[in-house]
């Protein structure tokens, strides 16, 4: 798909300069005959000519536009490959073609950002701003280059303008709770991911965004019952996704409801499949039996512990399978004290992305 994209943009920009010439010749051609024509094919001769003469302009206008964009998805995968100076030559030529395209200075300040040259992203980043201020994408772009530098006041007058322009905008209210985070301002961070839930029309979004507050709480703000309560509104919106209930349980077993804890880790290990399980479905029903194994110590958790083991073995994607299979050696191995403090450790994103 990528080389099929990448010569379908390639071959549109020639095919319009070539259309171009071939159209201004069709037109000469026609401007000709009207002159050796009798009248009434003269009119249509010359009609002709100016149907040519028109999409001939069009195209000649478009090609600088179209080779633009190509040059820019080529940079965009050259950035991605992490080669920036191939991608900066790319983009230059873009800008010459395409002077007034925010996207030209948006992909160009992250290849000067990828080559450490951060005052030339953040000049670029600008230039964006400027061209397209009602855009989300530059200033995003600017804002977090403003935040890695430091100037976080500033990040945050950026993210707070495109929110206002645009406010449903996903992407920047995460990027505005996240930098409140980095200031240790949780209750801003707080307010933004309530407005971002009201605002949503999402339930992805809203699960996501209750989700973070509900880790605002219980990570920085050491607020079990605040945590708990939030994770509780998210699991409803979304019931079959695992970290819900997962962050719940670790919350109740934080504050001494083993019971509850217990009850949550069975619920997540029962839910269906859902696609951020994909390639892990049953590892993560081995950690939720797992978990709960270390609160009731009932052979039937083990049991189910190490058959959803045995199914991510066979099943899952190769790097939890594996993990899986250190987990099937471990506990035959009976290193009971590794397993239950491996288990005693709260959810990372590392093992449940979801």
């Amino acid at each position: 798909m990528r080389r099929v994209g990448r010569f379908r943009k390639y071959l549109s920009g020639r095919l319009l300069l070539i259309a171009g010439l071939i159209s201004f010749l069709g037109a000469a051609v026609f401007s000709i005959l009207s002159i050796v024509s009798d009248s009434a094919s003269a009119t249509a001769c010359l009609f002709m000519a100016v149907v040519l003469v028109t999409l001939a302009l069009l195209a000649l206008f478009s090609a600088p536009h179209v080779e633009s964009a190509n040059l820019i998805e080529r940079a965009r995968w050259l950035i991605q490959d992490g080669q920036f100076e191939a991608a900066l030559s790319r983009l230059n030529r873009a800008a010459q073609l395409s002077p007034r395209r925010a996207e030209t200075y948006t992909m160009r300040s992250a290849a000067y950002a990828g080559m450490g040259q951060l005052d030339l992203a953040v000049e670029d980043a600008g230039r964006a701003v400027q061209i397209a201020p009602r855009q989300p994408g530059p200033r995003l772009t600017r804002a977090r280059l403003y935040s890695y530098q430091g100037l976080h006041e500033e990040a945050i007058d950026d993210l707070r303008t495109a929110i206002r322009e645009k406010p449903d905008w996903t992407a920047g209210y995460l990027e505005l709770a996240q930098l409140h985070i980095k200031m240790q301002d949780y209750d801003s961070s707080l307010a933004t991911l309530r407005d971002l839930s009201l605002q949503t029309k999402s339930e992805e979004t809203r699960y996501e965004s209750l989700m973070m507050a509900g880790w605002v709480y219980e990570e920085k703000l050491k607020d079990l019952d605040g945590a708990i309560a939030t994770y509780t509104r998210a699991i409803p919106i979304q019931p079959d996704r695992k970290i819900g209930y997962l962050r719940r349980a670790y919350a109740y077993r934080t504050r001494g409801d083993l019971y509850q804890a217990a009850e949550d880790l069975l619920r997540a290990a029962q839910r269906a499949p859902t696609p951020e399980d994909d390639g892990q479905y049953h590892s993560l029903r081995a950690v939720c039996y797992g978990r709960r194994y270390t609160i009731t110590g009932d052979e039937r958790d083990l049991a189910a512990w190490i058959d959803a083991l045995e199914q991510s073995v066979r099943e899952d994607a190769p790097s939890f399978s594996e993990q899986s299979r250190q987990w099937l050696q471990m506990i035959r191995e009976s290193h009971d004290g590794a397993v239950r403090s491996l288990m005693g450790r709260p959810p990372t994103s590392e093992i449940f992305p979801n």
